[in-house]
Protein backbone atom coordinates (compact mmCIF):
# COMPACT_ATOMS: atom_id res chain seq x y z
CA UNK A 1 0.00 0.00 0.00
CA UNK A 2 2.67 2.44 0.52
CA UNK A 3 3.73 2.02 -3.04
CA UNK A 4 0.68 3.46 -3.83
CA UNK A 5 1.00 6.59 -1.76
CA UNK A 6 4.01 7.39 -2.78
CA UNK A 7 2.94 7.57 -6.22
CA UNK A 8 -0.81 9.07 -5.28
CA UNK A 9 0.66 11.79 -3.04
CA UNK A 10 2.58 14.10 -5.71
CA UNK A 11 0.09 12.92 -8.33
CA UNK A 12 -2.54 14.31 -6.03
CA UNK A 13 -0.72 17.72 -5.29
CA UNK A 14 0.90 18.21 -9.12
CA UNK A 15 4.22 17.65 -7.26
CA UNK A 16 6.60 17.68 -10.31
CA UNK A 17 9.63 18.12 -8.17
CA UNK A 18 8.32 15.14 -6.05
CA UNK A 19 11.56 12.70 -6.17
CA UNK A 20 9.51 9.93 -7.07
CA UNK A 21 8.16 11.43 -9.75
CA UNK A 22 11.67 12.48 -10.61
CA UNK A 23 12.84 9.29 -10.36
CA UNK A 24 9.93 7.61 -12.37
CA UNK A 25 11.13 9.91 -15.33
CA UNK A 26 14.37 8.72 -15.37
CA UNK A 27 13.49 4.97 -15.68
CA UNK A 28 11.06 5.77 -18.32
CA UNK A 29 13.90 7.60 -20.33
CA UNK A 30 16.18 4.96 -19.41
CA UNK A 31 13.95 3.03 -21.32
CA UNK A 32 14.16 5.08 -24.42
CA UNK A 33 18.04 5.31 -23.73
CA UNK A 34 18.18 1.01 -23.63
CA UNK A 35 16.11 1.29 -27.28
CA UNK A 36 18.20 4.29 -28.78
CA UNK A 37 19.94 1.93 -31.66
CA UNK A 38 16.33 0.63 -32.84
CA UNK A 39 14.47 3.90 -32.10
CA UNK A 40 16.64 5.73 -34.79
CA UNK A 41 18.18 9.86 -33.41
CA UNK A 42 14.62 11.42 -34.26
CA UNK A 43 12.15 9.06 -32.36
CA UNK A 44 14.72 8.41 -29.38
CA UNK A 45 15.09 12.54 -28.93
CA UNK A 46 11.30 12.91 -29.10
CA UNK A 47 10.77 10.51 -26.46
CA UNK A 48 13.15 11.54 -24.18
CA UNK A 49 11.39 15.08 -24.26
CA UNK A 50 8.15 13.53 -23.45
CA UNK A 51 9.50 11.53 -20.76
CA UNK A 52 10.87 14.55 -19.36
CA UNK A 53 7.95 16.74 -19.98
CA UNK A 54 5.17 14.73 -20.19
CA UNK A 55 2.09 15.67 -17.66
CA UNK A 56 2.32 14.33 -13.92
CA UNK A 57 -1.16 13.00 -14.42
CA UNK A 58 0.56 10.07 -16.66
CA UNK A 59 2.06 8.91 -13.44
CA UNK A 60 -1.52 8.47 -11.69
CA UNK A 61 -1.15 5.39 -9.43
CA UNK A 62 -2.75 2.14 -11.21
CA UNK A 63 -3.44 -1.15 -8.83
CA UNK A 64 -3.91 -4.41 -10.82
CA UNK A 65 -4.03 -7.81 -9.52
CA UNK A 66 -1.54 -10.80 -10.52
CA UNK A 67 -2.65 -14.26 -9.61
CA UNK A 68 0.79 -15.70 -8.94
CA UNK A 69 -0.39 -19.39 -8.98
CA UNK A 70 -1.23 -19.31 -12.35
CA UNK A 71 2.39 -18.18 -13.64
CA UNK A 72 4.33 -20.98 -14.35
CA UNK A 73 7.96 -21.07 -11.97
CA UNK A 74 9.70 -20.72 -14.91
CA UNK A 75 8.44 -17.23 -16.24
CA UNK A 76 9.24 -16.22 -12.32
CA UNK A 77 12.45 -14.53 -11.63
CA UNK A 78 13.15 -13.75 -7.59
CA UNK A 79 16.55 -13.03 -8.14
CA UNK A 80 16.10 -9.42 -8.57
CA UNK A 81 15.97 -6.54 -6.42
CA UNK A 82 14.44 -7.60 -2.82
CA UNK A 83 13.96 -10.81 -4.30
CA UNK A 84 17.44 -11.09 -4.07
CA UNK A 85 17.16 -10.37 0.20
CA UNK A 86 14.03 -13.20 0.63
CA UNK A 87 11.41 -11.05 -0.12
CA UNK A 88 8.21 -12.56 -1.86
CA UNK A 89 8.46 -10.45 -5.09
CA UNK A 90 8.88 -11.58 -8.64
CA UNK A 91 9.69 -10.11 -11.61
CA UNK A 92 7.75 -11.43 -14.51
CA UNK A 93 9.13 -10.47 -17.59
CA UNK A 94 6.61 -11.40 -20.27
CA UNK A 95 3.24 -10.59 -18.41
CA UNK A 96 0.85 -10.53 -21.09
CA UNK A 97 -2.60 -8.82 -20.20
CA UNK A 98 -4.91 -11.55 -19.73
CA UNK A 99 -2.65 -12.46 -16.88
CA UNK A 100 -3.91 -9.31 -14.41
CA UNK A 101 -6.84 -7.48 -13.86
CA UNK A 102 -6.76 -3.37 -12.71
CA UNK A 103 -8.38 -3.26 -9.68
CA UNK A 104 -8.12 0.74 -9.26
CA UNK A 105 -7.85 3.35 -12.20
CA UNK A 106 -9.95 6.57 -12.19
CA UNK A 107 -9.38 9.15 -14.54
CA UNK A 108 -13.22 10.20 -14.80
CA UNK A 109 -12.53 13.50 -13.42
CA UNK A 110 -9.58 13.95 -16.76
CA UNK A 111 -12.11 12.68 -19.55
CA UNK A 112 -10.05 13.68 -22.24
CA UNK A 113 -6.72 11.75 -20.31
CA UNK A 114 -9.13 8.85 -20.36
CA UNK A 115 -10.15 8.51 -23.44
CA UNK A 116 -6.39 8.86 -24.49
CA UNK A 117 -5.28 6.45 -22.19
CA UNK A 118 -8.02 3.94 -22.85
CA UNK A 119 -7.18 4.23 -27.03
CA UNK A 120 -3.67 3.74 -26.39
CA UNK A 121 -4.49 0.84 -23.98
CA UNK A 122 -7.04 -0.94 -26.57
CA UNK A 123 -5.52 0.15 -30.31
CA UNK A 124 -2.11 -0.36 -29.63
CA UNK A 125 -1.27 -2.91 -31.73
CA UNK A 126 -3.12 -1.07 -34.56
CA UNK A 127 -2.03 2.14 -34.20
CA UNK A 128 0.88 4.07 -36.05
CA UNK A 129 3.80 5.67 -34.47
CA UNK A 130 2.68 9.26 -35.53
CA UNK A 131 -0.88 8.48 -33.63
CA UNK A 132 0.96 7.56 -30.33
CA UNK A 133 3.44 10.34 -30.81
CA UNK A 134 0.40 13.01 -31.31
CA UNK A 135 -1.69 11.45 -28.19
CA UNK A 136 1.66 11.79 -25.98
CA UNK A 137 2.62 14.91 -27.25
CA UNK A 138 -0.68 16.79 -26.11
CA UNK A 139 0.26 15.81 -22.88
CA UNK A 140 3.30 17.41 -22.85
Amino acid sequence: MRTYEDMYEPWKDSDDFNPIIIQKRLKVRAGVDANAVALGPRLERQLKDICENVNIKFFYPIVYRIDINKIPDARLDNKVGSGLRGSNEYLIRDLQEKEFDILFIDFENEPDLNSDIKKLYEEKDSMAENQVLEILERWR
